[in-house]
């Protein structure tokens, strides 16, 4: 009976026990399966002690003290569980209610299983950052884009100064979505074609290649849900848009900087609003103004001078500075770069062989005018008069330039005065100090220059020197030009130049002695025919010369080795010496005037703006001065006082034989004032005795 009653009690406190609904609240469904199944088992095994509790009278001691004993094992194994079904938080409760019934394991632990529970915490925590991580990374790639609007949008305007567009960028991100956020983005955008980049970006803007095109994409701040965010950069633009297809589309990416690429996400809502037509070619400048000027020759440089004058108005909203305007310069001119050239002049190569004089303009700040004059040396033969109602405007670069627009304004630039084709002279003089002349002997000098002052080259120019009749030129001397041959036959010499480029020249001179029986009056009067050829007998020009009376010392020849120690002050006197009126006194050789002769060997120094340096294509071949002598050259006058010899003092110069006739005249002189003086003394000594 109390085995009974004890089964029935059992029964009652697992059914009615306040710990199984915790129990079953806190538990997964499979333990609460198990105590199902262990209380059916309870109740299977009283069923079955209850039919055998007849025949088994005899052990009913022993068996209710063993089934009390089990009995108050199971109820000790279920109120331990219900223990731990209490450190357990609720699915339904804050888990704070369950970490404060948890009990403390370190408490009943050692340091080393602590430590070692530690390690595990930490690895665990590593996991659990990595997975959210990857979450957060799959809720990127989540995103839902279909409430996210792209922005890209702004005026383009043109900076002058600078040469390029300028697009004022604003681009940004608008996030209607509730709930979800927008970190570390980019909007992207495509750039039509035909249009580029003409400078650095600036930060937080990268150039990528989408849809097929170039395109910009640009970083924005964080977008929080039901928010919008938005930047402004300024890009510089150049080119033009041609773009028959042209793709509007905003695109969502993650750029990585660093790397260089960037990965799309998706596209946007909302397209690209930036008006890329308003980019010309050539955009209008408000600047108004004119370019005008006219050719003069100068003399003394050997070319002409082109005198311009720059004015402009400047009308725009911004300053002007560092800008050129420019004109075409004719085919057939030639500027001459030397150190007649004025600053902020460049001459640019505008394709298909054109060329332009680039001018700069003043700076001008905004509503004010000014103008600059250049004078620009140039060489050429030209009728050209340039005009334009167009005035190009550039920008001058270290290693190029760029045209950055245009405005009205007139232009004209008149070459039509540069007529002259070449600048020739020649001087003809009379040395009556010439070294080693006797009798009716004179010296000679003969100067010339020669310059081509066309931009094209000239062949097989030659020059000619008839010395008139009355002078019987006995040989040539000395020639001072290089390259340049010299051919005398009788009183005819030619001299042969060869080829000449385009705005190059030579000048020299050339002496000899003649015999003539006229005063040098007589001579004065007398000219010397000198005539310019091209292309083999064309002439160019032909000039008389009349002689002028010059000194061996202004020749430029070296000095005289055995000079005579007394010499004539006024050899020759010339009633009339007619001097230069360009010459400075105090300085026989004036090297401003056309006519003084160069020192030997020197040439026109004047150089080939095409070249940059002195015409060295007209070599003869011989390597020097070749002096051919045929008929009327007589080594010697008769009496043998001009002959030379093979003799040389290292200038290129013969010493004539009479340089000694002095040296002897004042030894006899010498020998003859000591035996006198010996006989004077030889007298006084006899009249004393």
């Amino acid at each position: 009976m109390f085995k009974k009653f004890s089964t029935f009690m059992l029964i009652l406190m697992l059914t009615f026990s306040p710990v199984a609904p915790l129990t079953a609240n806190a538990q997964e469904a499979d333990n609460t399966d198990a105590a199902e199944d262990q209380v059916n088992e309870t109740k299977e095994q009283a069923n079955d002690e209850e039919a055998s509790s007849k025949t088994e009278e005899d052990e009913e001691a022993s068996s209710e003290t063993k089934e009390g004993e089990e009995a108050d094992a199971n109820e000790t194994d279920e109120s331990d569980a219900a223990e731990s079904d209490l450190n357990t938080p609720n699915a339904d409760e804050p888990a704070e209610d369950g970490k404060k019934a948890k009990a403390d394991p370190s408490e009943e632990k050692d340091p080393a299983e602590n430590e070692k529970e530690e390690a595990v915490d930490e690895e665990e925590d590593e996991e659990e950052a990595e997975e959210a991580t990857e979450d957060e990374e799959e809720e990127e790639e989540d995103l839902n884009l279909t409430d996210v609007f792209g922005t890209a949008s702004g005026d383009i305007s043109y900076d002058f100064n600078k040469g390029h567009y300028v697009l004022d960028l604003r681009a940004g991100i608008t996030n209607f979505h509730t709930t979800q956020e927008i970190k570390n983005k980019w909007v992207a955008f495509t750039l039509p074609n035909g249009v580029d980049v003409a400078e650095e970006l600036p930060s937080g803007v990268v150039r990528i290649g989408i849809a097929g095109k170039t395109g910009l994409a640009v970083k924005v701040p964080d977008v929080k849900s039901s928010g919008s965010e938005h930047v402004d950069k300024q890009i510089a633009l150049t080119g033009v848009e041609n773009d028959n297809d042209p793709h509007l589309n905003m695109y969502l990416l993650n750029v990585d900087v660093n790397a260089g690429n960037y990965e799309e996400i998706g596209q946007l809502r909302g397209q690209r609003e930036i008006d890329f037509s308003v980019m010309e070619e050539n955009p209008k400048i408000d600047l108004h103004g004119s370019i005008t000027g006219s050719t003069t020759y100068d003399e003394g440089k050997k070319y002409h001078f082109l005198d311009v004058k720059v004015q402009a108005e400047n009308q725009t909203n911004d300053s002007v500075n560092d800008l050129y305007v420019a004109f075409e310069l004719p085919e057939d001119v030639e500027v001459v770069n030397d150190e007649n050239m004025p600053a902020n002049v460049e001459i640019l190569n505008t394709g298909d062989g054109a060329r332009s004089v680039a001018l700069k303009l003043p700076n001008l700040e905004q509503g004010k005018e000014g103008e600059l004059t250049y004078r620009i040396p140039v060489v050429g033969v030209s009728d050209a008069i340039v005009t334009s109602e167009t005035i190009s405007v550039f920008k001058i670069l270290d290693a190029g330039y760029n045209e950055v627009g245009q405005f009205d304004g007139h232009i004209k630039v008149d070459f039509s005065d540069m007529d002259i084709a070449w600048h020739f002279d020649a001087n003809a003089q009379i040395i009556p100090d010439y070294p080693g002349i006797t009798g009716n002997q004179m010296g000679f000098n003969f100067n010339y220059e020669v310059k081509n002052l066309d931009v094209a080259d000239v062949e097989q120019v030659k020059m000619e020197f008839i010395v008139p009749n009355g002078i019987k030129i006995l040989k040539p001397d000395y020639n001072g030009g290089s390259r340049v041959e010299v051919d005398w036959k009788g009183n005819v010499a030619t001299l042969t130049f060869g080829d000449l480029n385009g705005a190059s020249g030579y000048q020299g001179y050339f002496t000899a002695v003649g015999e003539t029986s006229k005063s040098i009056e007589q001579l004065k009067a007398m000219e010397v025919k000198v005539t310019l050829y091209r292309d083999g007998e064309e002439i160019v020009e032909t000039i008389n010369v009349p002689f002028e009376v010059g000194k061996y010392a202004d020749i430029g020849l070296p000095k005289d080795p055995n000079p005579d120690p007394n010499p004539d002050p006024n050899p020759n006197p010339d009633p009339d010496p007619d001097p230069d009126p360009d010459q400075d006194p105090k300085d026989p050789k004036d090297p401003k005037d056309p006519k003084t002769p160069k020192t030997p060997g020197e040439e026109d120094d004047t150089t080939d703006p095409g070249t940059g340096g002195n015409n060295n294509n007209n070599d003869n071949g011989s390597g020097g001065v070749k002096v051919t002598v045929e008929d009327g050259d007589d080594s010697s006058n008769g009496d043998g006082a001009g002959k030379t010899t093979d003799k040389q003092d290292g200038t290129g110069l013969s010493l004539p034989n009479t340089a000694t006739t002095m040296y002897t005249i004042l030894l006899i002189g010498a020998l003859t004032l000591i035996a006198g003086a010996s006989l004077m003394v030889l007298r006084k000594r006899k009249v004393m005795e």
